[in-house]
């Protein structure tokens, strides 16, 4: 499932939501993680899932969008994730290694323009022609507006389906 281990000498905490964190891990990558049993618990330590079921659809979904011409984050796939000394993992005896969907960092923030929503919806119309039931594409959580491209993408596909996918 996993590629090669990726050692990171930093792991730098820019994003969380019901599947798991994200890290930057780079300048120009992050790893999203995947939640064990969906659930983060609070405090700042999270149970992160050996399996990394949701993460490796969401890299697959992230691909075919990606090569299809939607504007998602650059994918480059599934890395077991070494963490760096001194992270409460290793201090507590976990096993330091956890798969991760690695992508594009993306410099995103500051004000978004007026016409955000149709561009968003530009980009939900490429994945619908595609074949995709979206479900919750648009939602200004799963966007990200990038002010030096002058570009909105695309985030957060772990509960989308590939076309002609079943459960």
């Amino acid at each position: 499932m996993a590629k090669l281990d990726i050692e990171v000498a930093r792991m730098e905490l820019i994003g969380s939501g019901s599947d798991g964190p994200v890290y930057r891990i780079s300048d120009d990558k992050v790893a999203k993680f995947e939640w064990a049993g969906g659930l983060g618990v609070p405090g700042g330590f999270f149970a992160v899932s050996p399996i990394g079921k949701r993460i490796q659809n969401e890299s697959e979904v992230c691909k075919f969008l990606y090569e299809n011409g939607v504007s998602v984050p650059k994918p480059y796939g599934i890395f077991r994730i070494k963490q760096p000394r001194g992270e409460m993992w290793s201090a507590i005896g976990v096993p330091r290694r956890f798969p991760a969907f690695v992508m594009e960092y993306l410099d995103a923030g500051g004000p978004r323009p007026e016409n955000i929503s149709e561009l968003v919806e530009k980009e939900r119309q490429k994945a619908i022609t595609l074949g995709f039931k979206l479900h919750d594409a648009g939602y200004s959580d799963n966007t990200l507006w990038v002010p030096n491209r002058q570009k909105v993408y695309l985030i957060d596909f772990s509960k989308w389906q590939l076309p002609g996918r079943t459960k």
